[in-house]
């Protein structure tokens, strides 16, 4: 089951953060929704690895900025999320009494392990960073190529498997414009393919 479900964020729209949150104890999820909040990241919650999976299927892709794991579910495991996340490119944080204990699968997909007993407001600041993070590797990964915002844009689009046309809908241009953008990307790398420039950019990103 998914609750809190949150309104549709237009593409590219800034605002509060978008958290998966799953977790099968109602009571903890509640209280992370009251209390990410006011810190500006809204909560999804999905109570098994089924409703996550439904929940990160329904949305269109970039509506979830982070995804928040319970080691201990229904269903299964929640590290069991990572490979799904990564292709995504969704960030996750595991959150557990004693994620030590999986340390090594957190680590090899590049998640962020915390305590359950966190504090929201350090959480949240922990989220923000994951977040900032990410930006900064893309403001890198342009500086090095010579790259334009957009024309990173475009990569980390089609990295998470979007088409041109669907990537002109994110960035509210047109498919042509977004080829333009390819055009110019090919030229900066120096690769003849979509599938060259993204295996670029995600290396640079899991450095």
């Amino acid at each position: 089951m998914v609750e809190g479900a949150l309104p549709r964020k237009p593409p590219g729209a800034r605002g509060n953060i978008r958290v998966l949150h799953v977790e099968d104890d109602a009571a903890v999820a509640r209280m992370m929704r009251r209390g990410l909040k006011p810190w500006g990241v809204e909560t999804e919650t999905a109570a098994t690895l089924a409703s996550a999976c439904t929940a990160l299927g329904s949305h269109e892709l970039g509506y979830f900025d982070v995804a928040l794991l319970d080691l201990q579910l229904p269903d299964g495991d929640g590290t069991s999320l990572l490979p799904l996340l990564r292709e995504l490119g969704i960030p996750a944080l595991v959150l557990s009494g004693s994620y030590d204990d999986r340390a090594h699968d957190v680590i090899s997909w590049n998640a962020f392990g915390l305590s359950k007993s966190v504090s929201c407001q350090v959480l949240a600041s922990t989220i923000r960073g994951v977040l900032d993070r990410r930006r900064t590797l893309d403001q890198r990964f342009a500086e090095r190529h010579g790259l334009s915002e957009r024309e990173v844009q475009v990569i980390a689009w089609s990295a998470h498997g979007l088409s041109s046309e669907e990537t002109a809908g994110r960035m509210a241009c047109s498919a042509s414009t977004v080829n333009e953008y390819w055009q110019r990307v090919f030229h900066k790398l120096g690769v003849h393919e979509r599938r060259a420039a993204v295996g670029t950019y995600v290396a640079f990103h899991e450095l």
